[in-house]
């Protein structure tokens, strides 16, 4: 099953609840800012933070779902992770939302192992080897013979970086720290653990 299936529909869930974080905290807002805050006060420092992370997280599923093909949002989802790992306070406060966060880690790690898998089963490099060797043997004409030659160069250059692309090694990267950034996390006060939710 292809990522883009999937991730519209769980995109729009995440944003329809990143919405009710904003009317919340708006809700929260409208409290007298010259009290002290207590530990779990939306005027903790982390708050502002927060604030900030939902609406760029909200921007970005906007513009995930906006994209048409793979490459752009995943590029997108790459920021959303990067953006995570800087900004962690919704990881800290909705457990909900980190856990939509987890599964999307897991779904992108689960869809790249299994496109790898099939392009490697594919082999082709090796069908490309062969049909260059038929045309060896059966072109006889020798410019046009390096003509498809030159073709052939070009795509194996083309599927080289396809190749290259399909490892994600920047969005693994991501996430693989944002798997650490969720471990941190866990140490701190105001951590929201998801036994602890309704």
């Amino acid at each position: 099953m292809s990522t883009s299936t999937s991730m519209r529909p769980e995109a729009l869930k995440a944003k329809s609840r990143i919405t009710e974080y904003c009317k919340t905290e708006m809700t929260n807002s409208d409290s007298d800012e010259s009290s002290p805050p207590s530990e779990h006060s939306v005027f903790h420092p982390e708050v502002k933070n927060y604030k900030y992370t939902t609406h760029v997280i909200r921007y970005l599923i906007d513009e995930c779902n906006k994209a048409d093909f793979e490459d752009q949002r995943r590029q997108i989802v790459e920021k959303m992770f990067n953006h995570l790992n800087k900004n962690p306070s919704i990881l800290i406060y909705e457990p909900k939302f980190r856990n939509s966060v987890i599964n999307k880690m897991k779904e992108f790690e689960n869809h790249d192992n299994k496109r790898m898998d099939n392009y490697n089963k594919l082999k082709y490099n090796k069908i490309i080897s062969l049909v260059r060797t038929t045309m060896h043997e059966n072109v006889r004409n020798s410019v046009m013979r390096l003509e498809i030659y030159n073709h052939f160069d070009a795509i194996n250059t083309i599927l080289a970086k396809y190749e290259i692309w399909s490892k994600s090694t920047s969005l693994m990267k991501q996430i693989g720290e944002l798997y650490n950034t969720l471990e941190t996390i866990k140490n701190d006060p105001f951590y929201i653990d998801s036994n602890d939710t309704s």
